[in-house]
């Protein structure tokens, strides 16, 4: 590399994207590069949920009566869902009276809190939503008199496939600076380098700005990077 100044005062541009396409992150740096130390970019917006909660609580609920429900419906897709409940009031006796509905089908959610009062808490690793079905807790028969069901579910977005792609250019234009990089969902790309001159990106050509385009969704996130002469 050839011998290059360049000042160490480290800036940091975010990332906010309203739609997928074309940004610029860093304005043209008269007869200067830029040389970036380190990049956090995700699918999404800011703020865009790969997880969902919901909660609720009823008063001895009937037959089949949910108590707790995700505040919004998932899309369809591959989650971990968990969940908790409790049982208070009174002791519930009936074994198994704790359901958890998925896909409009229901599941018992063990563990068994029969006969006791008590916290209660459990899991799916991975499973298939449809899209059309929020989940839920349910009583599975009537609740004795005097019982409360409280219930937290979350789900939690696994799937594995690329949700977007973003690659990094000299704005617009543009020169191309990496190719297409593909971004999974709730899976962020995170670069860094140590503190000097070390950088894990660059432009190639002087007064050029730096920018990204993305496909599929919006991303957002930050860059730190110096100005090189």
């Amino acid at each position: 590399m050839p011998d290059i100044s360049y000042n160490r005062t480290v800036f940091q541009a975010a990332i906010t994207q309203g739609a997928p396409g074309q940004i610029d992150l860093v304005t043209a740096q008269p007869g200067c590069r830029i040389w970036v130390t380190s990049i956090f970019v995700a699918a999404g917006s800011a703020g865009s949920a790969d997880s969902l909660k919901g909660s609720g609580t009823a008063a001895a609920p009937g037959v089949g009566a949910s108590f707790a429900t995700l505040g919004s419906l998932p899309a369809a897709g591959r989650y971990q869902v968990d969940w908790q409940y409790v049982i208070s009031g009174a002791a519930e006796p009936q074994a198994l009276n704790v359901g958890i509905k998925l896909n409009g089908a229901t599941f018992l959610a063990v563990p068994d809190s029969a006969g006791v009062t008590g916290i209660y808490s459990g899991s799916i690793p991975s499973v298939t939503l449809d899209g059309t079905n929020t989940p839920s807790l349910i009583a599975v028969a009537a609740a004795t008199v005097s019982t409360v069901y409280t219930g937290f579910l979350v789900v939690t977005k696994i799937d594995t496939a690329p949700a977007a792609t973003v690659a990094f250019n000299e704005g617009v234009g543009p020169t191309a600076l990496t190719g297409a990089i593909p971004l999974v969902a709730g899976v962020p790309l995170e670069l860094a380098t140590g503190a000097g001159s070390g950088m894990v990106l660059a432009t190639n050509t002087a007064n050029s700005k730096l920018g990204l385009v993305s496909t599929t969704l919006p991303v957002f996130g930050w860059i730190r990077y110096f100005i090189a002469a």
